[in-house]
């Protein structure tokens, strides 16, 4: 496993170094295949505390980056990792974490691919799938089902059953 401590995610006190994460996540292009491991690995640990700041430097990048590391973060095996949390958390508020991330990344960047593999994580369980259903997800849904500009389509939660 990759050293977990970067320059980028971590203060010298341990903490999450936030402009090293907001200069990563300003990246016209992609982020550093050395960033993305660091951030894979950080979601295989037991230890709440760097799990929760990594969702967090996650959506932090995802929210100032580009569309280019969005794509990117949606191809990453940290989607992999952020699925083993939404099934096998290794501490309660784990699960709930993940599956707030993913709920935001479907909501915002539904017509893209980041948005799109959030949205089929959430509705792979049926947990997840009524967890949504009962937030009323299911009316933002239709804002963005039919992308003209991917082609792709979402599922409604209509007909999920």
């Amino acid at each position: 496993m990759a050293d977990i401590r970067s320059p980028v995610l971590d203060d010298r006190n341990g903490a999450v170094y936030w402009p090293g994460v907001l200069q990563a996540a300003s990246s016209k292009t992609y982020l550093s295949a050395e960033l993305v491991q660091t951030l894979k690995d950080r979601l295989k640990l037991e230890q709440t505390h760097i799990i929760l700041n990594t969702l967090t430097a996650l959506h932090t990048i995802s929210l100032n980056g580009s569309r280019q590391v969005r794509d990117q973060l949606a191809l990453s095996k940290c989607m992999k990792q952020l699925e083993r949390l939404l099934n096998r958390p290794p501490f309660p508020g784990v699960e709930m974490a993940a599956a707030q991330l993913l709920m935001d990344w479907a909501f915002l960047f539904g017509a893209e691919d980041l948005g799109l593999k959030s949205f089929q994580l959430l509705t792979n369980t049926s947990k997840h799938r009524a967890m949504l259903q009962a937030m009323q997800v299911g009316a933002w849904t239709n804002n963005f089902s039919s992308s003209s500009s991917t082609g792709r389509t979402c599922t409604h939660f209509s007909s999920m059953n």
